[in-house]
C-alpha cells in the first residue's frame, strides 16, 4: 500500500512537472538559448540545426529584444530566419559565417539598431513587411 501511495505521488509530481517544458518546446526552437532580464529576453546563442529558425516574440512572457554577438555565427545549416518586430538590436557578428544563410525576413519593421558586421560574409535576401499589408525586399 505505501509502495502504491508513493507511485502515485511520483507520478502525479513527474506529469505536472514536465507540462511546462512541453509547452516551452513547442514555442521555443530545440537549441536556441537564452538569457531572462528583468524586461526582457535575449537570445545569447544558437545550437538549432534546422534550415529555418523562427525566433519567438516572447519568451517567458517576456520581448525578446537583442541577438547577442556571435549568437548564430557559422550556423551552415541555416538557410532563411525570421526576427520578430520585438528585436531592436542585432549584435556584433551575429550572423557571421552562415554561409548558406540565403533569407532574412522580419514580418515587421527591422531592428533599431543593427552592427555594422552583424551579417558579415553572408550573401542574403531581406525581406520586411513593415505594415504588414505587403512585403518588400531590400538587396544592398
Amino acid at each position: 500500500m505505501k509502495k502504491r501511495i508513493i507511485s502515485l505521488i511520483l507520478a502525479l509530481v513527474m506529469a505536472f512537472g514536465l507540462l511546462p517544458v512541453t509547452a516551452k518546446a513547442e514555442l521555443i526552437p530545440a537549441g536556441l538559448q537564452y538569457e531572462v532580464l528583468e524586461d526582457h529576453v535575449e537570445i545569447t546563442r544558437s545550437l538549432v540545426l534546422s534550415d529555418h529558425i523562427e525566433i519567438p516574440a516572447e519568451i517567458e512572457g517576456k520581448p525578446v529584444t537583442h541577438i547577442r554577438m556571435l549568437a548564430f555565427s557559422f550556423q551552415n545549416t541555416l538557410r532563411s530566419i525570421t526576427i520578430p518586430e520585438t528585436v531592436t538590436t542585432i549584435g556584433t557578428l551575429a550572423f557571421s559565417g552562415c554561409a548558406n544563410l540565403s533569407t532574412i525576413f522580419f514580418p515587421g519593421s527591422p531592428p533599431r539598431s543593427i552592427e555594422p558586421t552583424a551579417f558579415s560574409g553572408v550573401t542574403a535576401t531581406v525581406c520586411y513587411s513593415p505594415d504588414k499589408d505587403g512585403l518588400m525586399e531590400y538587396d544592398d
